[in-house]
């Protein structure tokens, strides 16, 4: 996981031939590429940017959902309470 927060290129999972980290090495010093930064966003502002998809996606899939479905409910009632429960984590 730091490999992955840290943007590695490359993980190598142990155990591992010493000839696969030496080709792996010399591959990378005969071909540098310039790393591009990842923007950072909190996941306040994903969530704030994405609100409406997020409610939209989540009824799509409950819609798919046989259990759900047995409960007579209109889109309005299954996810009205959804942007207060958004906005809440939010702001905490």
């Amino acid at each position: 996981m730091d490999a992955i927060l840290l943007e590695a290129d490359e993980i190598i999972v142990k155990p591992f031939e010493t000839k696969t980290l030496v080709n792996l090495v010399r591959d990378k010093l005969l071909t540098p590429q310039r790393s591009v930064s990842t923007p950072k966003e909190r996941v306040a502002a994903i969530l704030q940017r994405c609100s409406s998809e997020i409610v939209k996606d989540w009824l799509a899939k409950v819609k798919k959902s046989k259990e759900l479905n047995d409960v007579s409910l209109s889109d309005q009632d299954r996810t009205g309470y959804l942007p207060r429960l958004i906005e809440n984590l939010i702001l905490h």
